[in-house]
């Protein structure tokens, strides 16, 4: 066997061990963010403590400390695994649709299933310690912030291609984002508040209704 042969299969053998390596870190990852979804749906994110995450995954806390520094890196971990989930399940659903106001309306209906989805987990993260994704002089909101930019331009791209084809009245497309969005996360806040148990995603019909046409009733305009 040559010195290259040699070397070359050291560098396959290194390769696979990373991958590997890789391979385990993410497996234990998702692991720890499952264990901790679970955690905080249950108790919410200040009773939350990182040794009832570790007895919920089944390890010690000291290897969640290998990958999460504190508990605060750990929850933000845990929304943007679960932000990036559902976009891609947003992103997914409108594959192939061409209608804009379809598009509108099919996002919106798969944000508020998968929401509900993980009811418990929402009402934790709209209810408690925001700050860390608002304040984007740090390293989480930041990220979030970029995250939230993707989101807030697949929505309010599908509302502008509406106005282009004079679908929707023209105006401020994320103006207009910003209002759904509002209304969305209104109808999860009344659901929190006011102690509704049906789903949220029986809403998408009122909130798309609204947003659409306004609470403007119709016999007033035919009668005017």
């Amino acid at each position: 066997m040559t010195g290259k042969s040699v070397y070359k299969i050291g560098c396959i053998m290194e390769t696979k061990n990373h991958d590997r390596k890789e391979l385990i870190q993410k497996f234990r990852t998702e692991g720890i963010l499952d264990a901790a979804l679970r955690v905080i749906a249950r108790r919410g994110l200040e009773k939350a403590t990182m040794e009832q995450v570790a007895e919920e995954a089944g390890i010690s806390k000291a290897t969640i400390y290998l990958y999460f520094k504190n508990k605060d890196a750990l929850y933000f971990q845990c929304v943007v695994d679960r932000f990036d989930v559902i976009m891609e399940e947003m992103r997914h659903s409108v594959e192939g649709v061409k209608d804009p106001i379809k598009k509108v309306e099919t996002l919106i209906e798969t944000q508020l299933r998968a929401m509900e989805a993980q009811k418990d987990f929402f009402r934790v993260f709209l209810t408690e310690k925001m700050s860390i994704f608002l304040d984007q002089s740090t390293e989480f909101g930041q990220e979030f912030a970029r995250r939230h930019k993707d989101y807030s331009g697949l929505l309010s791209g599908a509302i502008e291609e509406a106005m282009d084809k004079k679908l929707l009245r023209r105006t401020d497309p994320q103006r207009a984002f910003y209002l759904l969005f509002s209304m969305v996360r209104g109808m999860a806040m009344f659901k929190i508040f006011c102690g509704d148990e049906s789903p949220l995603s029986t809403e998408s019909g009122l909130i798309l209704d609204v947003f659409f046409n306004g609470l403007r009733s119709k016999e007033k305009v035919n009668q005017t």
